[in-house]
């Protein structure tokens, strides 16, 4: 019966401590660190090189403007496609 207890209390201890480690790559990034690693940290960069004209590190409504359009157009002409690519 002691070993038994004793076998539980261990396994309790085991897993609970293993549930509480936490590991580094598996972190939400904070608040500040979120778009800057990986792609799409990549892909803002370009869409702030492509669109923040004033370079003030913000998109202001003019700039906000000119990027809704071209997703628009994007969007578009990607609506057009079939599945494999070919014109409706």
């Amino acid at each position: 019966m002691k070993f038994i207890a004793a076998l539980i209390l261990g396994l309790s201890f085991i897993l609970s401590t293993s549930a509480l480690a936490e590991d580094e790559n598996t972190k939400k990034p904070e608040k500040g660190e979120r778009g800057k690693k990986g792609k799409k940290g990549e892909m803002r960069k370009k869409m702030m090189e492509k669109f923040d004209t004033n370079g003030d590190g913000k998109l202001d409504e003019t700039e906000k403007a000119a990027l809704k359009k071209e997703m628009a157009e994007k969007k578009g002409k990607k609506g057009k496609k079939g599945k494999k690519g070919e014109e409706k």
